[in-house]
């Protein structure tokens, strides 16, 4: 699953040398050397801070950085995802995304009889299935989104959920900063580029830095404006699948695409 993708990576920059440690920002703050991070528990692993000539937000819709720096950031339509895994010993083996009166459907086979679904709709809803799984599985056998329908017992992690709207951070970059992946600009989960968007971003990124760093002044600036682009390009997208669900456009979660 996404948390094994992740930890991958993790092992892989170890192994190239890439110091890492896990702790929560307590505070960021200039200095001479550039930047001057401290944690909020100090851990036996944890040295009492760390410097850093030029620092990089890579920490998701959590923006751990740009919060600390004080960059806005910009929220677009209201739209929560509730989610879980099942297991599901069908056939069907296909991807499939389905509207319905109070947003949409999406459902994928994983490795090893695996199964991902997820509602996307607006919190009073999707409050409702993270308080229900019974309710969540009805609705989602309801939709017909897939012939087969899971009982309760076939969800082997806890339906959950999670921000899934989409948002911008007011500036990526600056004096030595940038932000990466959804920490710069979070997209709609409805344009299948969360992924492509972080090791695109990262890649960009890193040279862009080593651009910055060896005296280039347009750098961080035409890295901002390419991200930009992709951000555009990607709004233009999601807005024309929306709009072609003519069938529930006074529904509260619809309605915010037809304003």
């Amino acid at each position: 699953l996404r948390n094994r993708f992740d930890a991958g990576l993790r092992q892989k920059a170890r192994e190239m040398g890439v110091s890492y440690f896990n702790g929560l920002i307590d505070t960021i703050s200039t200095s001479q050397d550039g930047f001057e991070v401290d944690f909020k528990r100090k851990e036996p692993y944890l040295p009492p801070n760390l410097t850093a000539r030029f620092l990089v937000d890579a920490s998701g819709r959590a923006n751990a950085v740009l919060r600390q720096l004080k960059v806005e950031r910009n929220f677009f339509e209201e739209q929560m995802a509730a989610f879980c895994w099942v297991n599901d010993d069908s056939e069907d083996t296909l991807t499939r995304v389905k509207t319905v009166k109070d947003g949409w459907w999406y459902s994928s086979v994983l490795p090893n009889k695996k199964r991902v679904i997820a509602f996307h709709g607006v919190s009073p809803v999707v409050a409702v299935f993270v308080r229900d799984s019974a309710s969540f599985l009805r609705e989602f056998a309801k939709s017909g989104t897939i012939e087969t329908e899971f009982s309760v017992e076939a969800i082997f992690e806890a339906v959950q959920a999670r921000d899934a709207s989409v948002s911008k951070a007011s500036e990526i970059f600056g004096q030595n900063w940038i932000a990466i992946g959804d920490a710069a600009c979070a997209m709609d989960p409805i344009t299948s580029q969360g992924i492509f968007h972080a090791i695109y971003t990262g890649i960009r990124g890193a040279e862009a830095i080593v651009q910055s760093l060896n005296g280039e002044k347009t750098a961080l600036s035409n890295f901002s404006n390419a991200v930009a682009r992709v951000f555009d390009t990607n709004q233009s997208l999601r807005m024309h699948h929306y709009t072609q669900e003519l069938r529930f456009t006074e529904n509260p979660y619809w309605k915010q695409y037809f304003k």
